[in-house]
C-alpha cells in the first residue's frame, strides 16, 4: 500500500509539513508585494487605501483556488481521456501516481488561498 495508506506515518506527515513550509512561503510572499503595493499607492495618492488590502487578498485567494483547481482538473483521467479522444494515443499515459504527485503540488495554491481567505476574513475589521 506505501506511505499513503496509514495517515500517521512519516512519509505522508513530512509530505503536509513540505506543503505547508511551501504554502508559507507563498503567503509571506504576496502578504509583502500586497503590502508594498498597498503602502506605495497611499503615499502616491496621498489617500489611506488599507482597506482595500482585505479585498486583495480575498481577490488573490479566489484566484488560487481557481488555478489549484484547474491544474487538478488537468491533471486528472477525464481530462486526459477528453484529450487524447481527438489525437492518436502516441503521448504519455495517465497514471495514479503521476496524478498523486499533481495533487500534492496543487494542494500548495489551496492551503495558501485558504490561509489568504481566512487572512481577509481576520483583517476585515480591524483594517475598516
Amino acid at each position: 500500500m506505501g506511505t499513503t495508506a496509514n495517515p500517521n506515518s512519516p512519509g505522508r506527515r513530512r509530505m503536509v509539513i513540505t506543503i505547508l513550509r511551501r504554502s508559507a512561503v507563498y503567503v509571506l510572499s504576496l502578504l509583502l508585494a500586497d503590502l508594498v503595493g498597498v503602502g506605495f499607492s497611499s503615499i502616491v495618492l496621498y489617500r489611506n487605501l488599507f482597506h482595500y488590502f482585505t479585498l486583495v487578498l480575498l481577490i488573490e485567494g479566489g484566484l488560487l483556488f481557481l488555478v489549484g483547481g484547474a491544474a487538478d482538473f488537468a491533471g486528472s483521467l477525464t481530462y486526459r481521456r477528453l484529450m487524447d479522444h481527438g489525437k492518436d494515443n502516441s503521448g504519455k499515459s495517465w497514471s495514479f501516481t503521476h496524478y498523486t504527485q499533481k495533487q500534492m503540488s496543487v494542494a500548495v495554491y489551496v492551503v495558501t488561498g485558504v490561509i489568504l481567505l481566512l487572512l481577509s476574513f481576520a483583517l476585515a475589521y480591524p483594517l475598516n
